[in-house]
């Protein structure tokens, strides 16, 4: 609706313990001769956490019909859409999502550096900081402790954009098949 203006902030996403990976998505990768499809998280339906001045907190929104929860509240609203997001980064980071994103996939299909996964494996790429990133490695019980402690114990930057590969049965149990990291402070 062009009469309504309306913000709200998202403040997480679900995290579905059952995913649907023949039913997904797929985006293409050009290992020299052969095409191999994979799954970008980002295109995997869920629903987001918002808080919303106008609703009890923690509503679950999806992002395709984001003023559901006001039916019975106020119709004007039953139609409205999302017309523009913003991400408040630090003021430290300069390598933009959609070009480290690209840079991370360049470097799977690279025929020195990179690594031919399976066919429809998963990928997952977010900004974290490497204090979190390393606390989340080191809390990981089924990491082989060598890797742990390299990844730990290596120096990063404040911010890093991770790039996570998964074969379909270890993505919901959280176990990695590669993993991609990029430096979130240098552009």
């Amino acid at each position: 609706n062009a009469n309504i203006g309306h913000a709200v902030l998202i403040i997480g996403q679900t995290k579905d313990s059952v995913i649907d990976f023949d039913k997904q998505k797929t985006r293409e990768l050009e290992y020299g001769n052969e095409t191999v499809s994979y799954i970008d998280y980002t295109d995997i339906f869920k629903k987001f956490v918002v808080q919303d001045d106008n609703m009890p907190p923690y509503r679950l929104i999806d992002l395709s019909y984001p003023a559901e929860h006001y039916e019975r509240i106020n119709k004007n609203f039953l139609d409205c859409q999302i017309s523009s997001v913003v991400a408040p980064l630090h003021k430290k980071i300069y390598l933009e999502a959609d070009k480290a994103k690209d840079t991370a996939l360049a470097i799977v299909i690279d025929s020195d550096f990179g690594f031919h996964f399976k066919e429809k494996f998963i990928f997952r790429f977010y900004l974290a900081s490497s204090r979190s990133f390393k606390y989340h490695i080191s809390s990981l019980p089924d990491l082989d402790e060598t890797i742990k402690n390299d990844i730990v114990l290596s120096t990063m930057p404040k911010f890093i954009w991770c790039g996570e590969f998964y074969e379909k049965e270890g993505f919901v149990s959280d176990k990695a098949v590669g993993l991609i990291i990029l430096d979130a402070t240098e552009a």
